[in-house]
């Protein structure tokens, strides 16, 4: 999200406020995630998921009371062989669509089709610029290379990308590198 998207989404925001409504919720898709992430408060990685028609009629009713804003959430959303016809449907309700993931899963095919649909933000979970670290503090070799290429790809496609790093023990040596990043 650019400066003046930013600006307006704060705007809209207080307006929502001051009439005392709903500007944003945040639903968590699921609790599977293909990491295992040292500070990772969902214990519950094997419960049951929702099915689309589900979601689809959360996002009817929120659109109902007036809600402008989602962040999509998880667990890993992009697990979710249906994550891009939900985004699809959410931003065809009129939703401001950000989501959390942490980008492993997205190639090509997509960051187009989030770039497509307008999606306003993706927050990716990425802790260090150190190979290691990120890799140590996910539980599995490789996913900062997926982080970082995911970002990267994303950004091509003029996606607003924001790292998004929970600090550790593990990183707390590299949050200033991080954020330089």
């Amino acid at each position: 999200m650019g400066v003046l998207e930013r600006q307006g989404y704060e705007v809209l925001q207080d307006a929502y406020g001051r009439e005392g409504r709903l500007f944003s919720v945040h639903c968590d898709l699921l609790y599977q995630c293909d990491l295992d992430c040292a500070h990772c408060y969902l214990d519950h990685k094997a419960t049951h998921n929702r099915s689309t028609a589900f979601w689809k009629d959360v996002f009817d009713q929120l659109g109902q009371l007036g809600v402008a804003a989602l962040t999509l959430s998880g667990g890993e959303i992009f697990l979710r062989p249906d994550i891009l016809e939900l985004v699809a449907h959410a931003r065809s309700r009129g939703f401001i669509v950000s989501l959390k993931t942490h980008g492993g899963r997205i190639g090509e095919v997509e960051a187009a089709r989030l770039a497509e649909l307008g999606v306003s933000e993706v927050q990716v979970s990425y802790y260090s610029p150190d190979p290691e670290v990120h890799d140590r503090i996910t539980r599995r070799a490789g996913s900062h290379q997926a982080t970082l290429k995911a970002m990267k790809v994303m950004v091509a496609h003029g996606l607003g990308v924001v790292a998004s790093c929970s600090a550790t023990r593990i990183n707390f040596e590299h949050l200033e590198a991080t954020a330089a990043q």
